[in-house]
């Protein structure tokens, strides 16, 4: 039998072996592919916007063509149509405001005014949860680096509803950026929609009603016929003080 040892002698503790971490750290090369990836998609959005303005004749002619197709679809898979049609818009950042007017040409007034409400909300949802979900963390950082979006975002989180609304009615700011940018704030789904949905809808209207006077759609490319909105106008540049005093406000607490 062994001796024991002495009360006092101190008992060495052999050092148990490491093992390996449940969670295994993020790579260092995560964040920097992030960033990669918003610059690659902005870049894309620029490319595209100077394609379509460097080759506009061609592209109008063959958005002719297919607002034809819209036409001839009828309602139903027309309005199915026009939503692919403005959610590719927005998220390519392409401003879609002549698919409502289309609408009008093609359907009507009453049954216009729905599809392009369909197609507007629809086509606002993709870029809002693009930003939101998947360039949240990497876009935020570079939002908030200039003072203007970093007031925004930050007026935006303060009062939502109200300021969604005259971000919506003011020309400031092209609807489908209002969109990225919306997507990076804490905004519950619920209040983007409807106050999406109450500051889009008077020139969604405007622009359905223009369409539905028109005798063809093509008139809506070649613009014949349209009056300068003058009360929307006033409405866009009255809602846009109003965004910007409600944004100065926020800025100074």
């Amino acid at each position: 039998m062994p001796p024991s040892p002495p009360p006092n002698a101190a008992i060495e503790v052999q050092p148990s072996p490491r093992l390996p971490p449940l969670h295994p750290r993020p790579r260092r090369f995560a964040r920097p592919l992030r960033l990669l990836l918003v610059l690659l998609a902005l870049a894309a959005a620029a490319a595209v916007g100077w394609l379509c303005i460097q080759h506009r004749a061609a592209i109008l002619a063959r958005f002719l063509t297919l607002l034809q197709a819209v036409q001839a679809l009828g309602p139903l898979r027309g309005t199915l149509l026009l939503v692919c049609m403005q959610v590719a818009g927005f998220v390519l950042l392409i401003p879609t405001s002549i698919l409502s007017v289309a609408a009008g040409a093609a359907f009507g007034l009453q049954i216009g005014i729905a599809a392009a409400a369909a197609g507007y909300l629809t086509g606002s949802l993709f870029p809002f949860f693009l930003s939101r979900r998947v360039l949240s963390a990497t876009a935020t950082r570079l939002v908030r680096s200039y003072p203007l979006a970093s007031g925004v975002l930050a007026a935006v989180d303060e009062q939502p509803f109200l300021l969604i609304v005259l971000l919506r009615l003011s020309p400031a700011l092209p609807a489908p950026v209002n969109c990225y940018l919306l997507g990076l704030t804490s905004v519950p789904t619920s209040t983007y929609l409807v106050a999406t949905a109450l500051g889009a809808a008077p020139n969604c209207v405007f622009c359905v009603y223009l369409g539905s006077l028109m005798q063809s759609i093509a008139e809506v490319l070649q613009g014949d016929g349209a009056a300068p909105p003058w009360p929307l106008i006033v409405l866009g540049l009255a809602a846009t003080v109003g965004a910007l005093a409600l944004i100065s406000s926020v800025a100074r607490r």
